[in-house]
C-alpha cells in the first residue's frame, strides 16, 4: 500500500516536562498537538475504502505474526531564495540539514499507530530517505506480511 501525504515534513518534538507537588509531569504545548494532529489528519485522509479494508483485515491477523516493512520519502520544498540553477542542482538529491531523518520516523510511526498498524511493535523494518523537491510531502510504502 502506498500512500502520498500533502503535508511538510516535521519530527516528533519532545514533551515538556515541569513538576507539581511532588510529581513530574510531561505535557506538549497546544501548538504542538496540533502540529501533531496535522499529520494523524492527513493520514487519513489519504485512505481509501480499500486501503481501510486491507488495514482492517490485517490489524484482525495482528496476533497471527504480522510483519511490516516500511519505506518512507520526506520531500523538503526548497526555498523560494534559491536561484533556478541551485533548484535544479538539489531537486532530488539528499536533505543533509535539519530534522533528523529519525525524529521524522518516530512521528510518522506515533501518528499511524492505530490508522496505519496497530502498534509501531509490529514494524521490523525501516527505509527512510529525506530528499529536496518542488513540494513538501511524504511518501509511505507499506508492505503488510504474515509470518507462517
Amino acid at each position: 500500500m502506498r500512500l502520498v501525504l500533502y503535508t511538510p515534513p516535521k519530527p516528533l518534538k519532545r514533551a515538556r516536562h515541569t513538576v507539581r507537588g511532588s510529581f513530574a509531569t510531561a505535557y506538549y504545548t497546544t501548538k504542538d498537538k496540533a502540529e501533531m494532529d496535522t499529520l494523524r489528519y492527513a493520514i487519513i485522509n489519504a485512505l481509501t475504502t480499500k486501503d481501510r479494508l486491507l488495514i482492517a483485515e490485517h490489524m484482525e491477523n495482528a496476533q497471527n505474526g504480522l510483519k511490516i516493512a516500511l519505506k518512507l520519502m520526506f520531500t523538503f520544498s526548497m526555498p523560494k531564495s534559491y536561484s533556478k540553477k541551485k533548484k535544479n542542482r538539489l531537486r532530488g538529491n539528499a536533505h543533509t540539514i535539519k530534522p533528523d531523518v529519525d525524529n521524522l520516523i518516530k512521528n510518522v510511526l506515533d501518528r499511524g499507530s492505530g490508522i496505519l498498524w496497530v502498534d509501531d511493535k509490529f514494524i521490523y523494518s525501516i527505509e527512510a530517505v529525506k530528499v529536496w523537491g518542488d513540494i513538501d510531502k511524504i511518501e509511505i510504502e507499506i508492505d503488510y506480511e504474515r509470518s507462517e
